[in-house]
Parts: C-alpha cells; structure tokens; sequence
C-alpha cells in the first residue's frame, strides 16, 4: 500500500506542475482573450494604436505620413474633429497641414506661434494636453490661456510631437464620436 501511496502522490504532483506550467504558458494568451471579449473597442484601438505605430517609421512622405496620422486617430479612436499642426521653423509658427471634420477656412484662421499659451506649455511639458483635467487642476494663470486656446480650436486634448526636444508639432483633438471621455 505504501508504493501506491507514493506512485500517486508522485502522480498528482506531476499533475500539478504540468498544470501550473501550461497556465503560467497560457497566461499572456488568456489575457488577450478576456481583454478582446470584455473590453473589445479598447483592445481594437491600442492593437490599431500599436500597429499604426510600428507603421510611421516607415513612411517617409510627410504627406502620407500626415494623412495616416490623421485617419488612424479619427478611425481607432472615433473623433469628429482632428487638426495636425507642424512647426514652420523660419517663421516660428505651428501651421495647420490636415484637419478632418472641420472647415478648412476655419482651421487656417488657429496660426499659433511658438511663444502662444497651448504650444509654450506642450513645449515645456513635453506631455499629452486634456482640457478636462487642466480645467479640473487650475494651478495657475498660465493653465487658464491654455484652456482658452483649447476652447477656441474646440479641441479637448492635444498630442505634442516632440523631435530631440523640440516641439516640431502637436495633433489637436475635437470631441469623439461617443460619449466616451479620453
């Protein structure tokens, strides 16, 4: 009785780890899985997301590149609104090349220079813009032009380009097409 004992101790515990080293395996897999079913349009938009990314590097046509930008960002994300600003270095100004959703003739009357509100504090902040939480955090006077640059362009959030330091553009988003926050 006693090797019985043993063989099927030794049987479970083999049981056991092969168990414990499939699910360790299978882990990543059951993610994605539960990630695509439960939070599906989230998990569409940072694979979208994902992809897009991978893809920027290599187009190399500033026009094409700016229409992919614009497309994935108004298709991953559902926005109405999209304007993609980029630096004229000679005439220090952020200049309007692609909006989506808006009159163009309105989209060229937002020249901004490098010393307005919405670009001085993307430039020092290097970091994503929502208005929501600007308006929520009004530290101070700076935080206040910035939120009225934002309402002005309608935009709720603001996606800098930063090359080596520098502002070299931003993305300017308008509300989305659901009733879904940023």
């Amino acid at each position: 009785a006693g090797y019985q004992d043993l063989f099927f101790l030794f049987a479970a515990l083999t049981l056991f780890s092969l168990i414990a080293f499939a699910t360790y395996k299978l882990k990543p897999q059951a993610q994605t899985a539960v990630a695509r079913i439960l939070f599906k349009s989230r998990h569409d938009m940072y694979e979208t997301l994902s992809t897009f990314s991978k893809a920027l590097v290599s187009i190399l046509d500033l026009k094409t590149l700016t229409e992919e930008i614009v497309r994935t960002l108004v298709n991953a994300m559902g926005i109405r609104a999209v304007v993609l600003y980029l630096l004229d270095k000679e005439k220090g100004v952020y200049v309007p090349v692609l909006a989506h959703g808006l009159k163009w003739e309105d989209v060229l009357t937002h020249r901004l220079t490098v010393a307005d509100p919405l670009p001085r504090h993307v430039s020092k902040t290097q970091a994503l813009v929502v208005r929501e939480e600007l308006e929520h955090a009004r530290e101070n006077e700076q935080l206040f032009t910035v939120i009225e640059s934002l309402h002005a362009m309608k935009a709720d959030v603001c996606i800098p380009f930063i090359n080596k330091n520098t502002l070299i553009g931003f993305c300017v988003l308008g509300p989305r097409t659901t009733d879904q926050m940023y």
